[in-house]
C-alpha cells in the first residue's frame, strides 16, 4: 500500500557543489598514522579542558561539555524523526571546527570515523580502546569508570548533568563510564543491504510501507560500544561524554553520505516529520522541510544536505566496510539552491518534552545490549482531563523536571505530537468514548510496519497515513492496511480490569485492575498503577518467529569460524519490560536480524565476504590456532 500523499512531507534542498573545491577528507581511524591518532587524541583532550561557553554558534570557543549538554538538552527533538541525520551532521561539523580550533589538528583534515562494521566480530581489539588513546572497552572499576587512556578517571570529568539525564546517582559521579564486553556488532553485509531506499522517507524509516533500517546499526553502536548499564555511550542523551561517540557518529554520517552518493537526487532529498508540532524549529506543524532551522545549531537542514556545498566541505575515505551498494534507478530532478540561514541564535529549548529520546531510538538500542539503562521519570503531578484532546503535553505525563523522587523512570516515548495525547476523563458510566486526535478523517489508514512504536502524522493532512505497530505473524516486507481507530472505549469489567477498544480497528488493550489510565496511543496505553508508578500496556501480538535456516550453522560464537558471523546479543525480557517497551516487537526485529546473519553464514564464504570475516584478518580462533 502506498501513502496517499507524499508531497506534503517532501522538500528539495541544495543542488550543486558550488563553493567546495578542496574538501577535507575524513579518514577511517585505522587509516591514520600513529602520530595522527595521537594528535587527534590530544585535540580532544584540549577541547575537554576548555570552559563551557554556553553557546553553539562559535565552535572556536565551544568546549567538549558544550556539545554534551547541547545534545542532552535536545535529545528528544534530534532522534527518531526527519531531523536525526542533519542534526548530527551539523553537530559533527561544529565539533570538527572546534577540534581544528585547538591548533592540534590540521585545518585541511577532517575528524576520523570508526568503521566498526568491518570488524563487527572483534571491534574491541581496535587500538581505539587502548591506554595510548581512548582507554579500554571494558572496565574492572566498581563504577565502570575508564581507568586508562586520555579520558581516564582523575584526568577527565564528564559534563555537568544539568538536566538530570545521565541517571547516575551513586558512586563516582564524575568519571567517564564504559564497560563493553565482547559482543557482535551489526556487520557491513547487513548495513549495506539497507542502502536500497529510494527516498529519504524510506531511508529514515518514515515511510510506513518500508523499513530500511532493520539493521539497528546506530543504536547498536551506542549500546554495544558502551556496554549498557550506566555507561555514558549507551545513554541517548549524554553519550557525547565518551570520545567514542564522535568516531561512531562519523560512521553514522558516512552511512547517510554513502546513500546520498548513490544518486545525485539523494543529495537534495529531505522531508518527513518532526517529533512534535511544538518543536522549537517547527512552523506550527510536524512537517519537516529543508528550509527549517535545525535544533541547537546555526544552520538550516538544507545547508546540511550536501557535504560539498556552500556550507560544508568534506568527504569520506573508502573503508573496508564499503561493500557495493544495491543498484538503483536514479530519478530526474531540478536542482534547487542551498537555503542559507540568517544570522540568528540557534534554536534550543528547555521545556520538559525533550527529556526523553524516542522509542524508535531506544527500542532499537535494546537489540544490541542486555543491561538496564538509567531512565527518566514521569512527573508527579496528576492529569486532570475532560475527555478532550489537550493542545500540549498533559502535566505529569512526561516531565522529568517536575518528577517526584519516587517516580519510576521511563526512557521510551512515541514519535507523536502533543495533540496525539488523549486525556482520560472521569466517566459517569462504565464505558467512555473519546475522540483520538489526528484521525478525524474516516478514510485515514493504519499501515502495519516494523516500526517499533506508532508515528501518527496528524499535523500534516488528513490524507497522510499513520503507522502503528500492530500485527501478528507478518514479515517486515509485507504490510497490511488496517482502518484507523479514531475513537476508543474504556470498559470496566466485573473483575475490575479495563478493556480499551478502538471503534474502527479490531484490537483491544487489556489493563489490570486498579490502574488509572493517563494517556492512550494507538500502540499502547499508559497508566499509573496501584504502586503509584507508571506502566505501559500494549496490544497483544505474537512474536514474529525466528525460523532457523537449515543450511546455516547453529550456536555460532565470535571467532569460531572464518566464514561465520555471530548474532548480536538478545535483549532480556525483564529489562525490556522494565523499560516500558513492547517485548514482542523488540524480539521480532531481533529475529529478523538473526535471519539475515543465517543467510550469510549459510553461504559459507561463497559470494560476498564480510570484511569482518577472519579470512581477512590475522586473528586466532578461540582455541589459539590461526585461520
Amino acid at each position: 500500500m502506498k501513502l496517499v500523499s507524499l508531497a506534503v512531507i517532501f522538500s528539495l534542498g541544495l543542488a550543486v557543489d558550488a563553493a567546495c573545491s578542496n574538501p577535507r577528507v575524513r579518514s577511517e581511524w585505522h587509516q591514520l598514522s600513529s602520530s595522527q591518532k595521537s594528535s587527534f587524541v590530544s585535540a580532544c583532550a584540549a577541547l575537554a579542558k576548555r570552559p563551557v561557553s554556553g553557546q553553539t554558534s562559535d565552535p572556536s570557543t565551544m568546549s567538549w561539555h558544550d556539545f554534551v549538554q547541547t545534545h542532552s538538552r535536545n535529545a528528544f527533538w534530534a532522534h527518531g524523526n526527519a531531523q536525526f541525520y542533519p542534526y548530527h551532521r551539523a553537530m559533527m561539523w561544529q565539533f570538527e571546527e572546534a577540534i581544528i580550533s585547538t591548533g592540534l589538528w590540521p585545518s585541511s583534515t577532517g575528524v576520523p570515523y570508526f568503521d566498526w562494521s568491518a570488524m563487527s566480530q572483534n571491534w574491541w581489539t581496535s587500538d581505539i580502546f587502548s591506554d595510548q588513546y581512548f582507554g579500554s572497552a571494558t572496565s574492572t572499576h566498581a563504577d565502570s569508570c575508564v581507568t586508562n587512556g586520555a579520558f581516564r578517571r582523575g584526568v577527565y570529568n564528564v559534563a555537568a548533568d544539568l538536566d538530570n539525564h545521565r541517571g547516575v546517582t551513586s558512586g563516582d559521579l564524575t568519571c567517564l563510564r564504559r564497560n563493553a564486553p565482547p559482543a557482535a556488532l551489526t556487520d557491513a553485509t547487513t548495513i549495506t543491504s539497507s542502502l536500497n531506499a529510494n527516498s529519504y522517507l524510506q531511508f529514515t524509516s518514515q515511510d510506513p510501507n518500508h523499513y530500511y533500517d532493520e539493521t539497528n546499526y546506530h543504536a547498536d553502536g551506542h549500546g554495544v560500544l558502551g556496554g549498557g548499564g550506566t555507561s555514558d555511550m549507551s545513554n541517548p542523551s549524554v553519550s557525547p561524554n565518551d570520545p567514542v561517540f564522535w568516531l561512531h557518529h562519523g560512521f553514522v554520517d558516512k552511512y547517510w553520505w554513502r546513500w546520498q552518493n548513490i544518486c545525485p537526487f539523494y543529495k537534495q532529498d529531505y522531508g518527513g516529520v518532526l517529533s512534535r508540532a511544538d518543536d522549537p524549529i517547527s512552523d506550527g506543524t510536524r512537517t519537516a522541510t529543508s528550509k527549517l532551522s535545525l535544533d541547537s545549531w546555526p544552520f538550516t537542514a538544507s545547508q546540511m544536505l550536501n557535504t560539498q556545498g556552500n556550507t560544508l566541505c568534506y568527504t569520506y575515505s573508502k573503508s573496508a566496510g564499503d561493500l557495493a551498494a544495491p543498484s538503483a534507478t536514479c530519478p530526474s530532478f531540478t536542482p534547487e539552491p542551498e537555503v542559507a540561514k540568517s544570522a540568528t541564535t540557534p534554536t534550543t529549548s528547555l521545556n520538559a518534552a525533550q527529556n526523553d529520546a524516542s522509542d524508535l531510538w531506544i527500542q532499537k538500542l535494546l537489540i544490541g545490549m542486555v543491561a538496564p539503562l538509567p531512565l527518566k521519570g514521569f512527573g508527579s503531578n496528576p492529569v486532570v482531563g475532560t475527555g478532550t484532546v489537550k493542545p500540549t503535553v498533559p502535566t505529569g505525563t512526561v516531565d522529568s523536571v517536575n518528577a517526584g523522587s519516587e517516580d519510576v523512570i521511563i526512557m521510551g516515548r512515541d514519535n507523536s505530537t502533543s495533540s496525539d495525547l488523549v486525556d482520560n476523563s472521569t466517566a459517569a458510566s462504565n464505558t467512555t468514548t473519546i475522540v483520538l486526535a489526528g484521525s478525524s478523517n474516516s478514510s485515514a489508514v493504519l499501515n502495519v510496519t516494523s516500526l517499533i512504536n506508532s508515528t501518527l502524522n496528524s499535523n500534516l493532512t488528513d490524507s497522510v497515513s499513520a503507522s502503528v505497530n500492530l500485527t501478528t505473524n507478518v514479515s517486515f516486507e509485507n504490510v497490511t492496511a488496517l482502518p484507523a481507530p479514531n475513537t476508543y472505549n474504556d470498559t470496566m469489567n466485573e473483575d475490575g480490569t479495563v478493556t480499551v477498544s478502538f471503534t474502527n480497528a479490531n484490537y483491544t488493550i487489556e489493563i489490570p485492575a486498579n490502574h488509572t489510565i493517563k494517556y492512550v496511543f494507538n500502540s499502547h496505553v499508559g497508566t499509573i498503577g496501584p504502586d503509584g508508578k507508571p506502566h505501559r500496556f500494549f496490544v497483544s501480538m505474537d512474536i514474529v518467529p525466528y525460523e532457523p535456516n537449515p543450511e546455516a550453522p547453529t550456536d555460532v560464537e565470535i571467532g569460531q569460524d572464518p566464514c561465520y558471523l555471530a548474532y548480536p546479543p538478545e535483549p532480556q525480557e525483564a529489562w525490556v519490560t522494565h523499560m516500558g517497551m513492547n517485548y514482542p516487537r523488540v524480539i521480532s526485529i531481533h529475529n529478523s536480524v538473526k535471519s539475515k546473519i543465517d543467510a550469510y553464514n549459510a553461504a559459507n564464504c561463497n559470494g560476498v565476504i564480510s570484511p569482518s570475516s577472519m579470512l581477512n584478518q590475522n586473528y586466532t580462533r578461540r582455541d589459539g590456532s590461526l585461520f
